[in-house]
């Protein structure tokens, strides 16, 4: 491919400015940022770019060179791998990449009167960089997989807020959904770890990508499919058991109010001073170790 020039793109310059910007960096978001900025420099004359990426079934890459709120209208083909037209009359090319549970989709709006190698200049393009711009995305997942708690699988407070914090910046519509269970002590009951299972459980059989274990007993899940959906989930995990729940538009939420509003519709006020980008100290491992007969034994790990 490199070497040969089409409607003024030359493929070998392109080749030269991707290793630029390869060199000596780490792989992960902040390089595939740069890749994705690229490729629109090279096709910005000729057509608006928008790509989304999911890992295991969760949006983790959004990346657009049209206003935001019209790229979100490619979001619903990218869940449903279906190729929807935005604007009638006017051509769009998608492209689909798929590595394991890594998948991506492309979508490139071509402008009127654009040269007509526009088309091949895209898709050359995202043939040239698809390679390393999935090892870059699967670096940052796995880098995300050491984030994880151990004893519900879920990921933690700090991934939460990345994902929050990217649906806030891009006025995604979609619903923030908070679980407490509260965790009741005994000699034949279930000690902290079990509760939290079984929460964490009832949530990931809602069928919600997006689910985090915020606190030692409260599971956040960031709903995009619109409000009938989360209020059926909330009511799906109420239906479960005595469970605390806040169910708030993530378009209402402000960056340093997000804890505080969880735990005070959660009836949490000792939490409510805790702010957004500050980590709990829970601990990673199981903090109670559950004897043999079942139960809280009093004893903690280290």
């Amino acid at each position: 491919m490199f070497g040969i020039k089409k409607g003024g793109f030359d493929s070998r310059d392109f080749s030269r400015e991707l290793k630029k910007v390869m060199d000596k960096k780490a792989y992960g978001i902040q390089m595939a940022d740069e890749i994705f900025r690229l490729l629109c420099g090279y096709c910005q004359g000729g057509a608006d770019c928008t790509v989304y990426y999911g890992y295991g079934g969760r949006e983790i890459l959004f990346g657009t060179t049209m206003p935001e709120d019209e790229a979100a209208f490619y979001r619903r083909d990218f869940r449903e791998h279906t190729e929807s037209a935005r604007v009638r009359d006017k051509k769009a090319v998608w492209i689909w990449t798929e590595n394991g549970a890594l998948r991506g989709m492309w979508v490139f709006e071509i402008h009127d009167g654009a040269a007509e190698s526009t088309e091949m200049v895209c898709r050359e393009t995202v043939l040239a960089v698809q390679a390393v711009f999935s090892a870059c995305l699967l670096a940052e997942e796995l880098e995300k997989e050491q984030k994880r708690d151990c004893v519900t699988g879920l990921y933690g407070n700090v991934v939460f807020e990345e994902t929050l914090r990217r649906f806030m910046e891009q006025k995604a519509d979609g619903y923030l959904i908070a679980a407490r269970r509260p965790v009741r002590y005994g000699g034949c009951g279930t000690a902290m770890n079990g509760t939290i299972q079984m929460l964490a459980e009832t949530c990931i059989s809602s069928g919600v990508p997006d689910i985090y274990r915020i606190g030692e007993d409260t599971v956040a899940l960031l709903c995009m499919e619109g409000q009938e959906k989360a209020y059926a989930i909330a009511q799906q995990i109420a239906d479960t058991g005595e469970t605390d729940l806040c169910v708030t538009r993530i378009s209402a939420l402000e960056g340093g109010k997000v804890y505080p509003v969880i735990w005070r519709s959660l009836g949490r006020t000792e939490h409510a001073g805790k702010a957004f980008g500050l980590h709990y100290p829970y601990p990673k491992l199981p903090i109670y170790m559950e004897g043999s007969e079942g139960g809280w034994n009093g004893k903690t790990e280290q």
